[in-house]
């Protein structure tokens, strides 16, 4: 099988567990390392803060034994691909670059291995810059639920009408941060006390499809209110709303119907009354998207 196929292939399993794995802009503190301190780029930078682990530090079988430890028992590594170039001899030849994958291990998979020197952890030494205009929806929103910053995971928790976020400084950007600020309020919106959506169903539901799409398309809306206009934030957007398009096609509705929801959400965090669910407002929403 080609390494392509293989990445491919993982990406599209994600999705059908409704994991996108380009929908996690954070970090446990830095983006994924080599234990030798280089980042990963590209697709490996993607494909590795997908794998739930709070250090953001990989290295080789090999690599572990060489630095007096070994992998755990029972651990399976994750796969990362790289470029073998031909020689000059072998490019006259007509040889062209081709991919090859290597097998790695996050840091909390071994055992007897130290941190290396250069790491820091979550958020020291990191810098946040608050984007005003973020800050102030945020700060404005009427019968706002809690924020609270910590952990590994972004999510909102009717139960608790909490948005729970990971700090600030463990975001690639400002941007980033406030795109995922913006999609988790959206989600509040929907508790009982505000505009009272359907926020019970299973990850598998089409309910719960829905609403995530809902929730992307505010942060959408939002990030285009407050000038985030980072190409990173669009990329993950229309990647996340792709993948439950996907999930959920056979629907020719659902997407002029969630950008409905969407400015109903977004009007609501802006302290606006919300539009009624019409064409008209529907119109306006993907004018707004």
């Amino acid at each position: 099988m080609k390494v392509a196929q293989i990445v491919t292939d993982k990406i599209i399993a994600m999705l059908k567990q409704g994991v996108a794995p380009w929908a996690k802009p954070w970090s446990a503190g830095l983006q994924p390392m080599r234990y030798i301190g280089k980042p990963y780029r590209g697709i490996n930078s993607m494909m590795l803060q997908a794998v739930p682990f709070g250090t953001p530090i990989w290295l080789s079988y090999k690599m572990a034994v060489q630095n007096g430890g070994t992998v755990k028992k029972g651990e399976k590594g994750s796969q990362v691909v790289y470029y073998k170039f031909p020689t000059p001899e072998q490019q006259e030849a007509g040889k062209r670059p081709f991919m090859l994958y290597s097998t790695v291990f996050n840091l909390e998979q071994t055992e007897g291995v130290a941190l290396p020197e250069w790491y820091k952890p979550t958020g020291e030494g990191v810098t946040f810059d608050p984007i005003a205009a973020a800050v102030g929806v945020i700060d404005n929103m009427p019968n706002a639920p809690k924020i609270a910053h910590g952990g590994n995971s972004a999510h909102y928790s009717p139960t608790s009408d909490t948005v729970q976020m990971p700090i600030p400084e463990s975001f690639a950007s400002a941007q980033l941060y406030y795109s995922v600020a913006f999609h988790e309020l959206a989600h509040s919106t929907g508790h009982a006390s505000r505009l009272d959506r359907d926020l019970k169903g299973g990850r598998a539901s089409g309910a719960y499809g829905r609403e995530e799409l809902i929730a992307e398309l505010t942060a959408a809306f939002l990030c285009a209110q407050t000038g985030i206009d980072n190409d990173g934030v669009d990329k993950n957007t229309a990647s996340y709303l792709q993948g439950w398009i996907d999930a959920l096609s056979g629907d020719v509705n659902l997407i002029t119907q969630a950008a409905s929801a969407a400015q109903r959400a977004a009007d609501y965090i802006n302290g606006e009354a919300p539009a009624a669910e019409s064409e008209e407002a529907t119109d306006s929403a993907l004018v707004a998207a």
